[in-house]
Parts: C-alpha cells; sequence; structure tokens
C-alpha cells in the first residue's frame, strides 16, 4: 500500500488512479510504504528500511517509474508500476474570430467575440480549469463565454492535472471593438471649392477608439492600396478625378467608402492686352484723343481668375482694377502682365509681352469759324442777315482732322451740317455748331444772327395831277401833261437804305437819283420800279400812264 502527505491548496492530490488503475503519483511528494492483509490498507504496518529509518521515498523526474520486490518464496521479481507526474495541464485560449496583436501584446477583438478555453494534461489528466477577467475571483471554467461589450479585457486562467499539478496562469489581455473608424480627408495648399492646385497635399487620417489598423485608398479606377503617405496633386494628371477610400480598425471593422471629387487645376491663365480708345490713322501717322485706355483681359480653364498685374515701360507690376489711362506716355510703349487664378497658378511675368507704338496725342477739338456770304450789316449789336445771305460753318483740325460738324438753329434738332445754308423766316436766331474730329475731341461755335425777309414799300409821285383819264385795252389810264415829272421814293422797315432802279417800256434800268421828266408827248409809258434794301429783300411795281 502507498500513500503520500497531501498539501497545499483544493483539488491538490499526491496519488491518483486512472480508470485503468495506472498509479499516478507526484514526484515531489514523500510516498510511504506500507503492508497489511486487508485490501482496504487497515491495521497496515509502514515499512522501513535495513537502516530501521522508515523514510519516505520520492522519485527523481518525471516519467514511468518500477519498484522491484524480490519474493523468495517463489522464486522471481515482483515489479509495481507508477507514473511520477510533475508536469501540469497545458491551457489556450481560442477565438471564434481573426484577432490582430499589437506591439504591447494586446489582442483585438470585433464585438461578440467568443473566447474559448482548452486545456489538456498527457499524464494524469485534465481535472478543473479556472478563469478569472479582469481581476475578479477565480471560478470555475465550464463554457465559452461570449464577449459583446466593447472595452479593455484581462482574462487569467490556470488548469489543475488529477494529481494537483497546477499550471502557471495565462493571462491574455485584448480588447473588444466593434465600431469602425472614421477617417477624414485635409486639404493642404491652394484650394478653391472642390479645384486643386498641382501643389496640393491631400492628407488622410483615421481615429478609433482601440485602433486604426490601416486606411485603403484609390483614385479614380485604380486598385485599392494602403495609405501611406499624403497624396501629392502634382503626380495626379490634371481634370477630374474622384478619391475613394476607408479605413479599418485592428480587429477587421471597416468603415464604410468615402469620395472626394476634385479637379486638379495646373493651367496658369491666359492674358490679353488691348489698347482701346479714340485712334485714327492719317498717313503711317496715327492720333489718338488721350483717352486711350490699357484694357488687360484674363481667362482660366477652371478655378477662375484671382488676380492680373502690368507693367509699362519695364516699371514696377501693378494690380489691375480697371482701364488704364495713357494719356501721359508717348512713342513706343511695352506691356508686359500676368495673371493668377484661385488656386495661386501664375502665368510667368513677362511670358506675355506686348509692344504698342502710341499714337500722337490730340486733345484738342476742331477750330470752327463761321462766315456770311451774302448781304449783311451790323446794326447796333445785332448782325442782319437776308433769307438769301449763305451760312458757312469752317472747322479746322491740324491733328487727327476733321470728323464731323452739326449744328442747331435756336432749339431745332441738330444737323450735321455738309453745306452752306439759309434762314428765309425772320427774326433772332442762335446758331450753335459742334465740330468733332476724329478721334472724337469736339469744339463748341455759337453765334447770333437777325434775319429781315421783308421788302421795302415803294412811293411815287406825280408832279402834276393827271387832267383826264382814259381807257385801253380795259385798262384805266391817267392822262398827265407833259411838263410832269416822276419823283420815286421808298421806305425800309430796318435799314432805311435801299436802292431804286427803274426802266421804261422795258428799256435798260437806270439808277434812279433825280425826278424823272422831259416825256414825249402822245405816248403810253410803262414805268418799271424796282426797289432793294440792303439785305437784298426787292419789292416791283409797274406804272402804265400816257402823256398829251
Amino acid at each position: 500500500m502507498l500513500t503520500a502527505n497531501t498539501f497545499g491548496q483544493q483539488e491538490t492530490k499526491t496519488i491518483y488512479v486512472d480508470s485503468t488503475n495506472r498509479l499516478f503519483v507526484s514526484p515531489t511528494a514523500p510516498v510511504n510504504i506500507y503492508v497489511g492483509t486487508n485490501p482496504d490498507g487497515a491495521n497496515a504496518v509502514k515499512l522501513i528500511g535495513i537502516d530501521k529509518k522508515g523514510d519516505p521515498l520520492y522519485w527523481n523526474g518525471h516519467g514511468p517509474k518500477q519498484m522491484t520486490h524480490l519474493d523468495l518464496y517463489i522464486g522471481r521479481k515482483i515489479k509495481f508500476e507508477l507514473f511520477a507526474d510533475g508536469v501540469p495541464p497545458q491551457s489556450k485560449l481560442l477565438f471564434n474570430k481573426s484577432t490582430q496583436k499589437d506591439s504591447k501584446d494586446i489582442l483585438y477583438l470585433s464585438g461578440g467575440s467568443i473566447v474559448e478555453i482548452t486545456a489538456a494534461d498527457a499524464d494524469a489528466g485534465l481535472n478543473k480549469t479556472f478563469i478569472s477577467i479582469n481581476g475578479e475571483p477565480y471560478k470555475e471554467y465550464t463554457q465559452p463565454i461570449v464577449f459583446d461589450r466593447e472595452g479593455m479585457y484581462e482574462v487569467k486562467v490556470y488548469s489543475v492535472d488529477n494529481l494537483g499539478n497546477k499550471e502557471e496562469e495565462v493571462t491574455r489581455r485584448f480588447i473588444v471593438d466593434s465600431t469602425p473608424p472614421t477617417s477624414t480627408l485635409s486639404v493642404e495648399g491652394d484650394k478653391h471649392e472642390n479645384t486643386l492646385s498641382g501643389r496640393a497635399i491631400l492628407s488622410l487620417t483615421a481615429v478609433d477608439s482601440f485602433g486604426v489598423n490601416n486606411i485603403k485608398f484609390k483614385i479614380d479606377s485604380s486598385e485599392f492600396a494602403v495609405y501611406q503617405k499624403p497624396i501629392q496633386t502634382a503626380r495626379i494628371t490634371e481634370g477630374e478625378h474622384t478619391l475613394t477610400w476607408f479605413a479599418t480598425d485592428k480587429v477587421g471593422n471597416i468603415e464604410s467608402e468615402q469620395t472626394f471629387t476634385f479637379f486638379v487645376d495646373k493651367t496658369p491663365p491666359m492674358v490679353f492686352e488691348e489698347i482701346v480708345g479714340n485712334s485714327y490713322m492719317i498717313g503711317d501717322k496715327e492720333f489718338s484723343s488721350g483717352r486711350s485706355q490699357l484694357k488687360v483681359a484674363a481667362v482660366d480653364n477652371k478655378a477662375g481668375v484671382k488676380e492680373i498685374f502690368y507693367s509699362l515701360n519695364n516699371g514696377e507690376f501693378i494690380k489691375y482694377e480697371k482701364p488704364v489711362l495713357l494719356s501721359d506716355i508717348m512713342g513706343t510703349m511695352n506691356v508686359k502682365s500676368y495673371a493668377v487664378d484661385n488656386v495661386n497658378n501664375r502665368s510667368q511675368s513677362g511670358a506675355s509681352t506686348e509692344s504698342f507704338s502710341m499714337p500722337t496725342i490730340d486733345i484738342t477739338g476742331p477750330t470752327l469759324t463761321y462766315k456770311l456770304d451774302g448781304p449783311k450789316f451790323l446794326q447796333r449789336d445785332t448782325m442782319w442777315i437776308g433769307p438769301s445771305t449763305k451760312i458757312h460753318i469752317n472747322a479746322k483740325d491740324n491733328e487727327a482732322g476733321v470728323s464731323r460738324v452739326v449744328y442747331s438753329i435756336n432749339k431745332s434738332a441738330e444737323t450735321e451740317y455738309s453745306a452752306p445754308f439759309t434762314i428765309e423766316q425772320s427774326g433772332h436766331f442762335l446758331v450753335k455748331c459742334t465740330g468733332f474730329d476724329n478721334v472724337d475731341n469736339l469744339n463748341f461755335l455759337s453765334f447770333e444772327v437777325g434775319v429781315d425777309n421783308v421788302a421795302p414799300e415803294v412811293f411815287y409821285h406825280f408832279s402834276v395831277k393827271p387832267h383826264k383819264q382814259v381807257t385801253e385795252n380795259n385798262e384805266t389810264i391817267d392822262i398827265y401833261s407833259s411838263d410832269t415829272k416822276i419823283f420815286l421814293a421808298a421806305t425800309d422797315n430796318l435799314s432805311g437804305e435801299v436802292t431804286i432802279n427803274y426802266n421804261i417800256d422795258e428799256g435798260k434800268p437806270i439808277a434812279y437819283r433825280n425826278p424823272i421828266e422831259k416825256l414825249t408827248l402822245g405816248k403810253t409809258y410803262t414805268l418799271n420800279i424796282s426797289v432793294v434794301d440792303k439785305l437784298g429783300n426787292k419789292t416791283e411795281e409797274s406804272i402804265m400812264f400816257k402823256i398829251e
């Protein structure tokens, strides 16, 4: 009969017999041998050695052992077999889902993971397995455990075999994570709305409560790749693109795909210069009104123009805001310009260089004068003309040349002057003239005239009265004596100065200076009188009479 002392803690044994009657002992436990006649070991006597000490037995090392007894009665050795088992069980934690281990030997599990503990002992056999979660007291493990709450866990496990061999604690730390990461796109560099320059940088970052594994991205229809460094638009062709990405945490939780559609604009604006304003060529010479302006415009393929700068004759660059007046610049002018779009693409300074020969500056309008061609006279402060008097307007411009002249009489509509004109209506008139040269400089002229279209009134007087009347050709004719004299006179409403002419019976006109006399007896006369005032207004009258 073998016996051994029990010691230590719960579930500890030093001798174990399995179902096949194999005997297992602990190699470190003292074993005493007893001899008795009862099967149950009652009244057994402890055997002692030859040295009379009776010390317990120990087995050296792990493995099968034998005790041999020489039975002299039967004449052979009797062997007693046992197994010295000093090796504890080995426990393992198994996870039903894939895990990820970080640098601190922490496992990451997705939500709802099941942890199963397996243990085995090759010799005396497994007795029990014990588990502690997050520092709680150990309890016997009986079935797999579901971890469905997010958080950090520390699980400790050990197993005991049927001899009481206890393994060292197996500790596993793991994180249960059921929430996917959240990723963010940031754009550094020149950006306008969703248009990026070729100098922009796209950066992807992601956060997760328990750690991000990686971010994968693709541009357009390419394959997904692991994001490792910022994406430079310098390496992306100009045009529209779509960036697609998602993040994965350490347990495989995958974020929904995100997209960002953008346009890479690497093209600077195009700049155009133009001299605008009034100019006119006479031969090989160009004239300008002095209102000529430099106009600079730019167009851009996508982002839009932000600013334009210009330089005149190699001067400093100035921001262009409105057309530039060039009245102070003479001779040849060099223009340099560049433009910047809304993502700061800049056309090269001086890449657009234009040379313009500046025209001769003409800032004065034509010189205007007028001439009255025909009857006229000045009375007090009024120049009087007749209805036949032609009014000439003369314009002269020694630079750009005369373009046109317009005039108005009193408040009438303007009329373009093309030939001398007359005013036939009586009265006082204000004539306003405007002259334009070929670069639209203008000048003004105004003058007043009085127009008289009333003819003088004719008077005639016979020195004697008619002594009788006769009828000839149904006309009544006065008859005068031969010594009769005829006096002529006229009255004018304005000038008081008239010219009187007459002729007799279709003879040559004679200027009236003296009375008409020495008329022939027996003759019938027709006296034609013509009176003209200083402005050419004329009155004519005929008289029939007879001398007897």
